[in-house]
């Protein structure tokens, strides 16, 4: 996340990446709303939990996911937040605690007034490797996926609010 080139993948958005790259949950948690130094942006796009399940294994984090949820909506009641699932990462055996956190990732969105941004149906049915070989960080066509889908959401969500 913290490596995507977003100027370039959504040109047509200042976009702010404040992401951390191996930061888990709960330490974005301790860091909102901070990263968005006194601006009020028009959309807050949460990519989270992914280190809490690959790096500690952890799948007890959703609290932390919903919290994040709630600051950022308490602290910008105007402004939409988008909770990103997780992605399907080709490592171990992670596939069935992927989905059904996506499942409580999309619960927390739609009782915490965010909007669940499911990415991993459109990565799960690529016909192209988009994963680099660690199986876990994006590569050039990952970030590209990621991208279109994250536009299509945008124009659809901004347009929304501006009616």
């Amino acid at each position: 996340i913290g490596f995507g080139r977003w100027h370039i993948l959504l040109p047509d958005y200042e976009t702010i990446n404040d992401g951390i790259p191996g930061e888990t949950a709960d330490e974005l948690l301790e860091r909102l709303p901070s990263p968005v130094r006194g601006l009020v942006p028009d959309c807050f796009v949460i990519m989270t939990g992914t280190n809490n399940l690959l790096l500690y294994g952890q799948t007890a984090f959703t609290g932390t996911i919903r919290e994040i949820v709630i600051v950022l909506r308490q602290a910008f009641a105007e402004t939409p937040v988008v909770l990103t699932s997780l992605l399907p990462f080709g490592i171990g055996r992670t596939r069935a605690s992927i989905i059904s956190l996506n499942e409580e990732y999309s619960l927390i969105a739609e009782k915490n007034g965010a909007v669940y941004f499911d990415l991993f149906t459109p990565f799960d049915e690529a016909e192209t490797n988009l994963f680099e070989l660690d199986g876990v960080h994006l590569n050039r066509d990952g970030y590209f996926v990621w991208g279109k889908h994250l536009d299509q959401l945008l124009q659809h969500l901004l347009a929304k609010e501006q009616d």
